[in-house]
């Protein structure tokens, strides 16, 4: 049998390894300090979106300005063109508008659905920051009323100490 070869892979120096870390501490939140941030930040969303609510709602009504004849091409309606303006050529935003408020004039079974969300979304945040400014809280305040007649009589006993 011949003798087997050892065959060994060059041994390479260890390398000098640096590591360098820094540690830095994220000052701690105390929990009423991460509440008012997360209200500030609830009360930053409830806002655009009763922005965003109030804006459909607003351009749905805008239904009366529209001739309902001329929403197969809106270039014919001069209510188009006065929206064109009051979006400063914005094309699409003044389509967007002019779209909703032709559906204006559709019956309620085939007007979309998301302009009676939008209503109801307002109302929501209206009735809500009404409430949060002091209108009528709910308290869940119960009493009872315990008759003297109901507590036992014990007798009294002295105790020397």
């Amino acid at each position: 049998m011949p003798a087997r070869r050892k065959t060994t892979a060059p041994v390479l120096p260890p390398a000098e390894v640096v590591h360098e870390s820094t540690v830095v501490e994220r000052p701690k939140k105390d929990a009423t300090t991460r509440k008012l941030e997360q209200n500030e930040a609830l009360a930053g969303i409830k806002n655009k979106v009763f922005g965003d609510s109030l804006r459909v709602v607003e351009d749905y009504l805008r239904a009366r300005d529209v001739n309902p004849r001329c929403a197969a091409d809106p270039t014919q309606d001069p209510a188009f063109w006065k929206m064109a303006l009051e979006f400063q050529g914005d094309e699409e935003e003044t389509h967007k508008v002019y779209r909703l408020a032709s559906a204006g004039w559709l019956p309620a079974a085939d007007a979309p659905g998301f302009v009676k969300v939008a209503a109801n979304m307002a109302i929501g945040i209206m009735k809500a920051n009404a409430a949060e400014k002091g209108g009528s809280h709910v308290l869940n305040v119960g009493r009872i009323l315990i008759d003297a007649s109901a507590i036992p009589q014990f007798a009294e006993v002295e105790v020397e100490s």
